[in-house]
């Protein structure tokens, strides 16, 4: 028998880890409650912001063109049809 550890979020039950079972697969459970501490939001800084959003801008623009074409293909492709 494996344990493994999980957080029930009102719904379901939420793994911590990796859970080795195939899918569909029906278990047993068995509980032993324990309380959840609660989590520190996790904030940039300043500088951090602004070098994730230079580094997201760095991306976006490296991957436009292939983007704006392909988007222009499907508006090509949707003109055709309609």
């Amino acid at each position: 028998m494996e344990a493994v550890m999980a957080i029930y979020d009102g719904r379901v039950l939420v793994p911590e880890g990796p859970v080795r079972l195939e899918k569909n697969r029906r278990v047993t459970l068995s509980f032993n409650e324990e309380p959840v501490q609660p989590v520190t939001p996790f904030r940039l800084t300043a500088a951090q912001k602004a070098e994730q959003d230079r580094r997201d801008m760095e991306i976006i623009n490296r991957t436009a063109q292939r983007h704006n074409a392909e988007a222009m293909d499907t508006l090509e492709y949707q003109k055709d049809i309609f």
